[in-house]
Parts: C-alpha cells; structure tokens; sequence
C-alpha cells in the first residue's frame, strides 16, 4: 500500500527509478507510480505459456498494463522471462514488439522455485533460446538485452543451471573476453515487494540480512 511512498523517497534521493511489474495493480496504482523513469511490464510469451509461468490471467494483466503505461506516457519495457513453457514464444515477442513500439529485454529463468522446476530448460534448450533472441536483434527487432550480454550467456562455459554468475577467480583465460562484469551494487540496487532492499537480487537467497526502506 505504500508503493507511492516508496516511489517518492527514491526519486526525491535523485535516483532513477525503475518499477518492475506484473500489470495486475497497474490500474489502481498508475497515478502513485508514473514519477518512475520507467515502467517494466513482465510478459513472458502467448498467453498460454505466460500464465503457466505467472498465473491464470497475467497475461490479459499485462496487455492491460501496457496500454496504461502508454497512456500516461511513462517510458516503458516489457521484460521476458524465457523457460520451458514460453522458449517457442521468442518470435512472436519480437514481433509484437516491432508492433507496438516496445523495448524488449529477454532473461532466462533464474533459481526457480521448486513448484515451477517444469519450467527450467536444459542447456540445449538455452542457448536454442539466446541463439534465436540474438537473431532477431541482428534482424533490427527493438530487443534491448545488449550484445555483450547475450554473447557472454552464448559463450557461458558453465553449466547454465548450476552456475548462475562467476567470481573473478573462476573466470578462464578463454572467457575472459566475452565476460560481462556486474554493476550491482555499485550502479543500483533491488527493492523487494515487501519493502526490504537488496544490493543484488542474488542476495534474496537468505545470504544477505537486509533492511527495509523505512530503516536505511
């Protein structure tokens, strides 16, 4: 309830704000978040395999949202999360993209939650997936997940399900080249839904005591 509070402390600190969403609350609490610099609307896929990931209806939500954020005139990106259930969904993102006029940014699906290992693809399935988002960028679709990132995920010499990210000393002389360093925690910082801040979203795994908003 007080996400325009929230909203408001941040952007009094002279910071960029960045709100991330499913779409479900968009239309109750636009006028509360259209201070932020931008909006993220998450849209997995179709519908089917959106709401496999999200929940039944998250994919109307989110469709919603997208024409209230344009509205309002918010800068606004649609944000994917690529798993088992929405990797055939790539294409047809980028074209509703190119469509609409959306920045699109693709992730692949990150520590999920036991209930949704059915989703987690395998590595062949991962790099098929980044392999087909790269070409669509090449193509000049409006997919905004930089080039830097996508080579080093497509040159990742790690198991991509057990290795989320690398420390400096297990970076190999071979990778060295497309390595991406991390910004977080330096450049910015993650606020969870019930108000405690994170230096990295790596750290919501219970390795980081943090503090809510109020306190910092």
């Amino acid at each position: 309830d007080d996400i325009g509070d929230l909203c408001s402390f941040v952007k009094n600190k002279g910071m960029y704000l960045c709100v991330i969403t499913n779409g479900s609350l968009l239309s109750e609490k636009i006028e509360e978040i259209k201070c932020a610099d931008n909006i993220t609307i998450s849209l997995d896929g179709n519908r089917e395999g959106n709401d496999k990931n999200r929940g039944e209806g998250t994919y109307d939500a989110a469709m919603d949202a997208i024409e209230i954020v344009k509205k309002h005139k918010v800068p606004l990106r649609v944000s994917a999360t690529v798993t088992r259930h929405t990797m055939n969904d790539v294409g047809d993102l980028a074209e509703l993209a190119k469509k609409t006029d959306l920045k699109l940014t693709f992730s692949i699906l990150f520590k999920p939650l036991k209930k949704a290992h059915d989703a987690m693809m395998s590595n062949e399935e991962i790099k098929k997936a980044l392999e087909e988002i790269n070409s669509y960028r090449k193509l000049g679709y409006p997919i905004h997940t930089g080039k830097k990132s996508i080579d080093a995920a497509l040159n990742w010499e790690y198991d991509y399900n057990e290795q989320h990210h690398i420390t400096e000393d297990l970076v190999t002389d071979s990778y060295k080249k497309s390595r991406v360093p991390c910004y977080y925690s330096k450049t910015k910082f993650t606020f969870e839904g019930d108000g405690y801040v994170y230096p990295c979203f790596l750290t919501t795994d219970g390795s980081f005591t943090p503090k809510n908003w109020k306190e910092v």
